[in-house]
């Protein structure tokens, strides 16, 4: 009885597998196959804004409103993977454009990736040569100072304009400056008072 018991319970997980494959199978053949074609420049500047285009097309036409992530595989610590620089959406021709810039030199192996959908399949596709990135521009400029919400900056810690000359240090420094030069005339004429009175004390009746 028990060894019958465990004959239907694996002929049971058995249709159930069948089924899930069956239906997974649809699935997949329900959708229809994608094309990504990929555009990048050869060379680039560090700092330069770069312009990569991909066409996104099945055997239809173009593929339309869908979204496409451009990438550069990135080594961090002991793992890797790709980095998103830039994203798109097709338009009507199926074409969709990102713009990143090259922060870093060296050769950039650039590629387009769609995520697929309900109708599409996910397809990928990778520039023909990397881009290659030269340069010794500063991107980063290190912001010296001290910065004190409604003091030297906006109380948002933002100031722009004449509000950013208002509240930089310049008028600080000249206010302060002005109040230590009327301290330091202060007690200069009350050591004058104070050396007067002294000679008129030390002066014979």
């Amino acid at each position: 009885m028990k060894m019958r018991s465990l004959q239907i319970g694996a002929c049971l997980v058995a249709v159930a597998t069948a089924v899930l494959a069956s239906v997974s199978g649809a699935s997949a053949a329900g959708q229809q196959q994608a094309t990504l074609s990929f555009t990048a420049p050869a060379s680039a500047t560090l700092g330069d804004q770069v312009t990569v285009q991909a066409k996104l097309t099945s055997a239809a036409g173009p593929i339309v409103k869908a979204p496409v992530q451009f990438v550069v595989p990135t080594t961090f610590l002991n793992g890797s993977g790709d980095m998103v620089v830039a994203r798109g959406v097709t338009d009507g021709q199926g074409q969709a454009t990102g713009t990143f810039e090259a922060r870093s030199t060296g050769s950039l192996q650039l590629k387009v990736v769609f995520s697929g959908n309900d109708t599409y399949a996910a397809t990928t596709a990778t520039a023909t040569a990397p881009m290659a990135v030269s340069g010794n521009e500063q991107l980063y400029v290190p912001d010296i100072g001290i910065r004190l919400r409604g003091l030297n900056t906006t109380p948002t810690g933002q100031a722009t304009g004449l509000a950013h000359w208002f509240l930089s240090g310049w008028p600080i420094g000249a206010v302060l400056t002005l109040i230590w030069s009327m301290y330091a005339a202060a007690v200069f004429f009350m050591s004058r008072v104070v050396a007067e009175g002294e000679r008129a004390t030390e002066t014979p009746s």
